[in-house]
């Protein structure tokens, strides 16, 4: 195959598959911000809730994402955890059993329509309620979407495309507010501008899960696809995942071996850490912009200029891990960049400053790299099926926490001095893990490229297509 026809090919099935994962992110991100839009338009004065109640409500989204992610079976997890089997999560034994695209198509429907009905909640318990289900709906797009790229693009393709996903969401950033200012002039019905925000982005949500859930591919034999017998074959020999057997069991071996891994642990920690400013931002930045003596309505449309940020970082990002000699240092590029947030958050937390360089800090202040960079990181140097989804949910999970402390931490308006100093603490000490992470796994790339050359040439060939680790396939070389 000639490299003209291979990149022909990953840009047909790019072109086919990437649209629906860049579209559910998009809507995801904007029904988690309605609530930050929400804070200026009344909905303080419609429920009567206090400023911390709203911290609560906005962290209650994060809470139900965890129920999704533990054992629906607590005693029966509590003994497979003894015999040193952990928890099953429920959303990653799902993703295993059923088509992605019927999983993801009922949760985007689920979680859309619970969005819209959160127009009717008038009460703080109410608030609460909805936002719980709308973090159980909402929990697994992100491993979702990414074991959809891992399946359909290659591996020297992945972090160019999983950055495209993030820079989606920093594009929802910028529509939901400029669509959202918009919705915020409409009075009629006798509903608030809030709750008129809430409908429309849930109806859109919900519609689009029904897209997903017929057109969404599965498999390169998906009529959507519309590949010929020769374009399957040549995608079975240029996708990495396609051609890959995706058991339907767990895999209990996969999740002791991650649980044996340093890697496994510090990728949690950075996603709790990195999650904690990007929550502060996600939920109160049009107060925040607000406090600073801009209008209601101003505050929303001021969210853009983060947006255009946030896209222009993640293409740039995606970009120099692609193109650049960046590529094999992944892990030490996204701890140099974490310079960004730090000093956006710094702006945040001195004082005298004036409101123009506090607004610009709150461009710069979300951890816009590390994340993506983290599941960049996951992705192409995690093998086995079940570790990855196990990888995956527990990725999700760390974030989950992060996001669920962020919102609580801000208690003390309007500088918030308290919960900037922790975010620029949580932001220095994820640069530092970085490091690690790039340093463990070039460690275990000179000790695996040490005896790679004793290895029989036959154990090339007979498992090449098997489901095996990154750990078990000795062949497999770490991208840090």
């Amino acid at each position: 195959m000639s490299d003209i026809d291979r990149r022909r090919l990953i840009r047909k099935i790019g072109f086919k598959i990437t649209p629906f994962v860049f579209v559910v992110s998009c809507l995801s991100q904007i029904d988690k911000m309605t609530l930050n839009y929400a804070g200026v338009l009344g909905i303080y004065h419609d429920t009567g809730i206090s400023h911390d109640q709203f911290g609560l409500v906005g962290s209650m989204l994060y809470v139900g994402q965890i129920v999704s992610q533990v054992s629906q079976h607590p005693s029966k997890a509590f003994i497979k955890l003894i015999r040193f089997k952990p928890m099953e999560l429920p959303s990653a034994y799902i993703m295993q059993r059923v088509p992605m695209s019927k999983f993801l198509g009922v949760t985007t429907f689920l979680w859309g329509s619970t969005q819209a009905l959160m127009a009717l909640a008038n009460t703080f318990p109410r608030l609460i309620a909805c936002r719980v289900l709308l973090g159980v709906f909402d929990a697994s797009v992100i491993p979702a979407t990414t074991l959809i790229i891992k399946r359909f693009h290659p591996r020297s393709h992945q972090a160019f495309y999983i950055g495209l996903v993030y820079a989606s969401i920093a594009l929802a950033i910028g529509l939901g507010s400029l669509f959202t200012y918009a919705m915020a002039h409409i009075t009629s019905g006798g509903l608030s501008p809030w709750r008129w925000c809430f409908i429309i982005w849930g109806v859109l949500s919900a519609i689009c899960g029904v897209i997903v859930f017929f057109l969404l591919p599965d498999t390169l034999d998906s009529r959507y696809l519309a590949l010929s017998n020769v374009e399957k074959d040549m995608a079975r020999q240029v996708l990495d995942d396609a051609q890959r057997p995706t058991t339907q069991s767990i895999q209990w071996h996969h999740i002791r071996e991650s649980l044996r891994e340093s890697r496994f642990y510090c990728q949690i920690i950075i996603s709790i850490l990195v999650s904690l400013p990007n929550s502060c931002i996600g939920n109160f930045s049009s107060q925040i912009i607000h406090e600073m003596g801009f209008s209601s309505l101003n505050s929303i449309l001021l969210n853009i200029p983060r947006s255009v940020y946030e896209i222009i970082a993640y293409i740039g990002f995606a970009y120099i891990i692609r193109h650049t000699r960046c590529k094999h240092q992944v892990s030490f590029t996204i701890a140099s960049f974490m310079l960004i947030p730090f000093v956006g958050l710094l702006l945040l937390v001195v004082q005298p400053i004036p409101p123009a360089a506090r607004l610009f800090g709150v461009c710069i202040a979300p951890t816009v790299f590390a994340l993506s960079g983290l599941q960049t990181l996951i992705s192409t140097n995690v093998s086995g099926t079940t570790k990855v989804n196990f990888y995956l949910m527990t990725h999700v999970a760390g974030i989950t926490i992060g996001d669920y402390i962020g919102p609580i931490m801000m208690r003390d308006p309007p500088r918030y001095t308290r919960a900037m100093t922790g975010y620029l603490t949580a932001t220095g000490v994820s640069a530092l893990l970085f490091v690690y992470y790039g340093w463990s796994l070039h460690y275990d790339n000179k000790r695996r490229c040490a005896y790679l050359t004793e290895l029989p040439a036959s154990d090339n060939d007979e498992k090449d297509f098997e489901d095996r680790t990154d750990v078990e396939n000795k062949h497999f070389i770490y991208r840090p």
